[in-house]
């Protein structure tokens, strides 16, 4: 029996995973989980994915060290990685805690990149782009910042 689906956007789903299992290998991606604390309700909101070059992401991790930790890369021989944010619910408001990478792109010497799926992902999640309050960044990386920094049709950031 297969885990059921949340379609985050045309071409990019995530499994809604049993909670028995919510801790996966690292070589997996993310996927978008939701938790209550108190009256909080927190949801990781999945941007997109990373496969990072272990060379150029982790440059002082010795080969040997790759070669030990098999569980850490994926099948491509690379760092599986998520961008996205952190959406904060508390009655009626909404903090988005970062913003994921959207349609930028890391040096291709890093490893590949995908983005753009956040705006899918909040809707699917049943959250409007349009009733977040407040967001904030934890730092300003692009792969954090994303759609923070997007310019509109008049080349404009938004």
């Amino acid at each position: 029996m297969s885990a059921p689906v949340l379609n985050v956007a045309p071409g990019v789903t995530h499994a809604r995973p049993d909670p028995s299992s919510w801790i996966g290998p690292l070589s997996d991606q993310s996927a978008v989980r939701s938790f209550t604390l108190g009256d909080l309700r927190l949801t990781y909101v999945v941007d997109g994915a990373l496969e990072l070059d272990l060379a150029e992401f982790l440059p002082a991790a010795p080969a040997t060290y790759w070669q030990a930790h098999p569980e850490a890369v994926n099948g491509s021989g690379r760092i599986a990685a998520s961008v996205g944010g952190v959406l904060v619910e508390r009655g009626r408001r909404k903090l988005l805690i970062d913003v994921g990478l959207a349609s930028n792109v890391l040096a291709p010497t890093l490893g590949i990149s995908r983005g753009g799926a956040l705006l899918h992902t909040l809707r699917a999640s049943r959250a409007s782009p349009e009733s977040i309050d407040t967001v904030a960044f934890t730092h300003l990386h692009t792969d954090h910042t994303g759609l923070g920094f997007v310019r509109d049709r008049k080349q404009c950031h938004r």
